[in-house]
């Protein structure tokens, strides 16, 4: 680390009282952090002239800073809008112009989270959504609304693989309970003996991890922290004497 001058210490001096800190660390080549950390040090502090100035800019809400009425934009006739060297003009969206292309009502696209194919209801709609899931439709079309706390699935539909729209038939859609639907996504819709293993598979990475200390050191470091601050977040003092600050 530079030690200071003391040509940069008698003007840290001069002119800390009374100056911005950002004006006298770019003049003596100081950071502005190494310029406040050494006033502190040599006791300097800014003056109450200096502060009442700095502090009066907000008084008034910063009105003196606004525009007033009346008042032109310093930038006025020095730029105009759509005009660039090139042919930005003739790229420029027009007015009423819509995405290229948009989607009409009754065309269907792939959800991309999903993997799951949709329908667009509607262009703008008001109290119904925009697009919705093919299944659902299909079915509401057959066999009317769909009851409440149900959902409809497709049988034998792999999201990772999905197939094309054509796959999407009445004779493969089922409408069920979501518990129903909750219990075939979860571990248990497999035999017993596979979900002894996968859940021993678990504990086995686990303790793993416990052994090479992957968790442990988070949970010890985390622990190191909170426990130096009591319950109203101020810092405690150890016996040794110090105090930690986080």
């Amino acid at each position: 680390m530079t030690r200071w001058t003391e040509e940069q210490l008698a003007a840290l001096r001069a002119r800390y009282p009374h100056e911005r800190t950002l004006d006298i660390a770019a003049d003596i080549g100081r950071s502005y952090t190494a310029t406040n950390a050494m006033a502190a040090k040599l006791g300097l502090r800014k003056t109450e002239a200096y502060m009442e100035e700095q502090l009066g800019r907000f008084k008034d809400g910063g009105r003196r800073n606004q525009f007033k009425p009346g008042q032109e934009p310093p930038n006025k006739g020095l730029r105009r809008p759509g005009w660039h060297k090139g042919r930005m003009r003739e790229t420029q969206f027009k007015p009423g112009h819509k995405s290229n292309p948009e989607m009409q009502v009754g065309q269907c696209a792939i959800e991309t989270k999903q993997k799951m194919w949709k329908r667009k209801m509607c262009m703008s709609c008001r109290g119904g959504p925009q697009w919705m899931s093919l299944p659902r439709y299909i079915w509401m079309m057959a066999n009317g609304p769909i009851p409440p706390g149900h959902v409809v699935r497709v049988e034998g539909w792999d999201k990772n693989n999905p197939e094309p729209i054509e796959a999407v038939t009445l004779d493969r859609l089922t409408c069920i309970p979501k518990s129903q639907n909750m219990l075939r996504n979860s571990i248990h819709r497999y035999p017993k003996e596979v979900v002894d293993v996968v859940m021993q598979a678990g504990r086995l990475q686990r303790e793993i991890n416990k052994q090479e200390g992957r968790h442990g050191e988070k949970r010890s470091a985390k622990r190191k922290r909170t426990d130096d601050f009591n319950s109203a977040g101020a810092p405690v003092r150890h016996a040794g004497g110090s105090t930690r600050q986080g």
